[in-house]
């Protein structure tokens, strides 16, 4: 581990840049998809009636 970081140490500064903002972007995009997978789950437990089929269906003939 210490030779890794000696290596990106060494690194020009330009070179060091483009390594920190892919690792800032790589985690971006982890930290996104979880954030829009608890999002989409916490709007699917707010309306649990618009995924019942019969629900829906049981509505439909009510207003007929």
């Amino acid at each position: 581990m210490d030779n890794y970081l000696k290596k990106i140490q060494d690194l020009p500064e330009e070179r060091r840049k483009i390594i920190l903002w892919s690792i800032v972007g790589v985690l971006a995009v982890i930290l996104l998809f979880f954030w829009y997978k608890n999002f989409k789950a916490k709007l699917d437990s707010l309306n649990p009636q618009s995924n019942n089929p019969e629900f829906i269906s049981m509505e439909i003939k009510a207003k007929n």
